[in-house]
């Protein structure tokens, strides 16, 4: 049996036994969201925009969490309580993890729900580093074309639906590519498979518009931050693929590996001068956060 344990609906449960039913909404509709969120040493600098997100598609989903209070407050009594457990079992190692939090509404109900109300799921992973890693080589990357993502909110969100990301990492892996672009309906870049997209030209930082579909990322918010910081024109808009050629960087930034250079687009290569800054940037926010969990 697992020495892991997991957070469901407050209880702390060994995985094996949480029994989900095949009547999950989750499982049949996709009705559900999660947040996928690092802790450093302890640190949980971005938590609250993680959270803010959630809450955003809470809402948007109309879901009912059995708890009366799903604030901050509550949600970092949730962390201390399985990072507890996990620091007790592994006492001589840091606390680094990778965290995922589930909420998904309950069973009942087809295409129409019979109930709102929600259930959730913390689910911890350990790390080995205590602060992003700068990725030396660089990555390989391709365009999917076969499914575009659609332009509206849900897309901002990172909803249990996760079937484009899965084809396009199916054929990232096909091509023997580090990761692959996706499109909108538009042809339109949009993001990657698990993370948002940056490129620099000159002195200005561009990235995908929200209303282009892209996930409304943590990471992409902090940099777009750190971007005007250093002096950057800062430009969310519409990116056509044709970009690619033009530009002199770019990079891709997630919640778990921070930020990672491209080195190559099939024969177009880049540099990696800012998107290296960025990166020391961010680590930098890390280490002087005062946010213990």
């Amino acid at each position: 049996m697992s020495r892991d344990r997991i957070l469901y609906n407050g209880k702390l449960a060994i995985p094996e036994e949480v029994k989900l039913n095949l009547n999950n909404r989750a499982f049949r509709y996709g009705d559900g969201l999660f947040e996928t969120m690092r802790m450093f040493e302890g640190k949980m600098p971005f938590l609250e925009l993680h959270l803010e997100r959630l809450q955003t598609g809470i809402d948007m989903l109309q879901l009912d969490l059995p708890i009366a209070n799903h604030g901050i407050e509550y949600w970092q009594y949730e962390i201390r309580r399985i990072v507890k457990y996990y620091h007790q079992k592994y006492p001589k190692q840091a606390k680094n993890y990778r965290m995922r939090l589930t909420v998904f509404r309950n069973d009942g109900g087809y295409y129409t729900p019979s109930t709102n109300g929600a259930s959730y799921i913390l689910e911890v992973e350990r790390l080995k580093t205590s602060m992003f890693d700068w990725n030396e080589k660089g990555l390989t990357i391709d365009i999917f074309r076969k499914v575009n993502l659609d332009k509206g909110r849900l897309n901002n969100l990172k909803t249990a639906n996760g079937l484009p990301y899965v084809l396009a990492s199916l054929f990232k892996k096909d091509k023997g590519v580090d990761d692959v672009l996706l499109l909108n309906n538009k042809e339109r870049i949009v993001e990657s498979t698990h993370s948002n997209v940056f490129f620099i030209k000159n002195n200005t930082l561009i990235t995908p518009a929200l209303g282009e579909g892209c996930t409304a990322g943590t990471t992409r918010k902090i940099i777009l931050g750190i971007g005007k910081e250093l002096g950057l024109k800062v430009k969310t808009t519409k990116c056509e693929i044709n970009v690619l050629k033009n530009v002199d960087e770019v990079f891709l930034s997630n919640a778990i590996r921070g930020i990672q250079w491209v080195r190559k687009f099939k024969k177009k290569r880049y540099e990696h001068r800012v998107s290296k800054a960025i990166y020391l940037k961010m680590n930098k926010l890390i280490d002087n956060s005062k946010i213990e969990i």
